[in-house]
């Protein structure tokens, strides 16, 4: 019973959100910042987003310390714009070949959506991200 009402909740998200089509694709990511990641330190985070129509995502990170990989991750989510506002809710996380639920909501104001470029700014933490439309096939460097 207790999964038919998280598939229930999960399904009145998407029912809510508006899935914007030219936000659908795959979009690639890369933030400077200073922090850590299971325990190391890294500079550049890189991120490829892929979204679909559905209303479900899948992001992968790559955590870097200069041009060193130091760790890698693996999030799905659900997701939607609803009044200017783009917001995931994460359904499982991929670490170490470990996969874990979760369910943490971020949301961020849109700044502006073209076919090519998005940005948008987070609630939380202020950061301004920039991603870029790339081909389906892209792969992370």
């Amino acid at each position: 019973m207790r999964t038919l009402g998280v598939v229930m909740f999960f399904f009145s998200l998407l029912a809510a959100a508006e899935i914007p089509a030219a936000w659908v694709g795959s979009w690639y990511s890369e933030t400077k910042e200073d922090k850590q990641y299971a325990g190391k330190n890294y500079d550049i985070r890189r991120e490829l987003l892929v979204n679909r129509a559905d209303g479900t995502k899948t992001n992968t990170f790559r955590y870097y310390a200069g041009t060193q990989m130091i760790a890698e991750s693996t999030a799905t989510y659900a997701w939607g714009v609803d009044n200017g506002v783009y917001w995931t809710v994460c359904r499982t996380v991929i670490r170490n070949n470990q996969a874990a639920a979760c369910s943490t909501r971020a949301e961020y104001e849109v700044l502006s959506s073209t076919a090519r470029e998005m940005r948008y700014r987070s609630r939380a933490s202020g950061t301004t991200y920039s991603i870029l439309r790339v081909n389906d096939n892209f792969k992370l460097p």
